[in-house]
């Protein structure tokens, strides 16, 4: 049975702060400070542990500021403290505990990285840096469980707007949850602010509101883990998929930095309308989805997805130097389609690859003609190409011819006739 453990972040941050998408935390004070300096004596009901002798009590604030042992144990059974900031790499362990305001990571050196190793916290919100103008946005927070769900529930649940710097969040193999949404980077400064987002093949990862990727502010989803954003992503700032990971995109994105595929699936289940599209290396697929301006040097593009064996993804416009345009084809409208509303520009280097619906009884009919591609104006560069008719291709018995339309391929007794079309005759199937 997965095991629940809930970080809930509510977020109470007055309403002239939220204008300026700025936190609550600003500067890094002093409280209940760690001081234990032995591995041995590192349980928090120790006075020794605590400077000024103290352990902690409900309603605290909780400071790890580089001193003292990094592991720490919490014996405390049913604490509730009001919020703990770290400088500094410490892992957490022992007894779970609430947090009535927030997690804050502040490193005031540029460069630093600090891990924090977390498991057991209900808490508020999670923050790096100390708002627009303090603190780097460096450090990780780790995930040290397996199974575990975490659910942040907070309007806001993330923050990341200090100075230049890469803060980073690893499920592990955790499904972690952000109810709300996200600010990364500020409006008024031009610190390079990154959240990196990764964990392992079992973990996921999933944001139901509005991430506002503010300007120099980058999103990335690097690990092999899973990840839905189901909010309407916004703002001048960019979205990387550099994991070996799936990204799905489920809502109406108007976010207008770069997005750039160099690894694993971006899956557009929604809409992308500001963002031009670099697919170099990775996969875009997007059954349903729509996109603006789509380039592709290496990597693939198919409207289907692993939960949809075919599906239509909608471009405004397509350029291909490189890589694989991927079809499933079954029969009459069970197929994929790249449908352009615009130019598709299809350069000498760029392949076609085919598979086949595997649906019971949607298998291809010998005779048919499909369309795969449609675009207002089509500029086919391909190679293998003749007189508009494209290579067979034998796939497990299933002979499929693409062409342009207003070709003929051999034994093709009604081909499709629109000039900036793709379609494929089944000359053989199953």
């Amino acid at each position: 049975m997965i095991k629940s453990r809930k970080l809930k972040l509510v977020l109470a941050v007055a309403a002239a702060a939220m204008i300026h998408g700025a936190s609550q935390k600003t500067a890094f004070a002093t409280g209940d400070t760690w001081v234990a300096n032995s591995p041995t004596a590192n349980n928090w009901d120790s006075p020794g542990a605590w400077q000024g002798n103290n352990p902690p009590q409900a309603g605290d604030d909780l400071y790890f500021n580089g001193s003292g042992t990094s592991v720490s144990n919490n014996d405390l059974n049913g604490l509730s403290v009001n919020s703990i900031s770290f400088r500094g790499a410490y892992t957490l362990t022992g007894n779970s505990l609430t947090m009535t305001r927030g997690l804050y990571i502040q490193t005031e050196l540029s460069g630093v990285v600090d891990t924090i190793k977390l498991s057991g916290i209900d808490g508020q919100y999670l923050q790096f840096g100390t708002g627009g103008y303090g603190g780097y946005s460096n450090g990780t927070v780790a995930f040290a469980g397996s199974g575990n769900t975490y659910t942040f529930d907070a309007d806001t649940g993330l923050w990341a707007q200090g100075q230049t710097g890469t803060a980073t969040i690893d499920a592990g193999n955790d499904e972690i949850e952000f109810s709300g949404g996200a600010y990364i980077g500020t409006k008024e400064t031009k610190n390079k602010v990154m959240v990196k987002i990764t964990g392992d093949s079992g973990g996921k990862i999933s944001f139901d509101d509005t991430i506002h990727l503010e300007l120099f502010g980058t999103i990335n989803f690097a690990g092999a883990q899973t990840t839905v954003l189901s909010g309407d992503n916004t703002g001048p700032g960019s979205l990387l998929q550099t994991g070996s990971g799936t990204t799905t995109l489920a809502g109406n994105n108007d976010y207008s930095g770069n997005t750039v595929v160099s690894h694993g699936v971006l899956d557009i289940t929604g809409a992308i309308s500001a963002s031009e599209i670099t697919v170099d290396g990775g996969t875009l697929t997007g059954p349903g989805g729509s996109v603006q301006s789509v380039s592709m040097d290496s990597g693939a593009i198919t409207a289907h997805d692993a939960d949809n064996p075919t599906g239509t993804l909608s471009i405004n416009s397509l350029t291909t130097s490189g890589g694989t345009l991927e079809f499933n084809v079954g029969k009459e409208s069970v197929v994929d389609l790249i449908k352009v509303s615009g130019v598709a520009n299809l350069g000498s280097a760029t392949g076609l690859q085919f598979y086949f619906a595997y649906i019971k009884g949607a298998g291809p009919i010998p005779g048919e003609n499909v369309a795969i591609l449609s675009a207002q104006n089509l500029k086919n560069q391909m190679a293998g190409f003749t007189d508009g008719v494209g290579k067979t291709v034998n796939r497990n018995g299933m002979l499929v011819t693409p062409y342009i339309g207003g070709s003929k391929p051999v034994g093709d007794a009604n081909p499709g006739t629109n000039p900036n079309t793709i379609y494929v005759y089944v000359s053989s199937g199953k």
